[in-house]
């Protein structure tokens, strides 16, 4: 199934089955409604992906607000996201699903946005609190990992900060080598107008 969209429902069970993670169905940190519509589309490393619920009733910071309302705010909720191998991404997906036009038009026109708060979030936020332990946690902190899905993604996350770092080192290397030639060039004197 190619991705053309990026709103689907996904296949929870099969997510949480692959990264070995068994709960009681009546576990809040995951949501695992069949009809929640995910947005697919967020890279995190070359090798991994996040799905992020879409929630019509965001109640904490941790997301991206899509919409606001008389209840509240509706939005992507980092903290309920999920975390899957790349090459498995679309052997999740159900079907496509869809939310309001204008909080569709507001995922689209910032996706940009989305990914950059969202990696900010994982990499500066949630897995530096995750790492430090709870008996040296914040109570909010506490709350952040305790009511989050991301707290069965340890192994996950763990891979996903070292990815990271490859990643960087592999781009800062590709950076160097196309800029190689060019340093030599500049260093290198002209003997053509001798």
């Amino acid at each position: 199934m190619p991705i053309k969209k990026f709103l689907y429902t996904i296949d929870v069970k099969q997510v949480l089955k692959d990264n070995n993670i068994f709960l009681e169905a009546d576990n809040k940190n995951i949501i695992q409604k069949d009809n929640r519509p995910y947005y697919v589309s967020v890279p995190l490393t070359s090798k991994h992906f996040a799905f992020i619920p879409i929630r019509t009733n965001l109640r904490h910071n941790f997301g991206y607000i899509t919409k606001r309302h008389n209840q509240g705010k509706s939005g992507l909720d980092y903290t309920k996201s999920l975390i899957i191998e790349k090459n498995k991404l679309s052997s999740y997906l159900v079907k496509e699903s869809g939310i309001s036009l204008s909080e569709a038009k507001v995922i689209q026109s910032d996706q940009s946005i989305i990914h950059k708060k969202y990696q900010k979030f994982i990499f500066e936020t949630f897995i530096p609190v995750f790492e430090r332990g709870n008996e040296h946690r914040t109570p909010i902190e506490k709350r952040l990992v305790s009511f989050s899905s991301l707290q069965y993604f340890e192994k996950t996350l763990l891979q996903v900060k070292q990815e990271r770092n490859e990643d960087k080192e592999q781009l800062k290397q590709e950076l160097l080598q196309k800029a190689e030639p060019q340093l030599e060039d500049t260093l290198t004197p002209d003997n053509s107008t001798s």
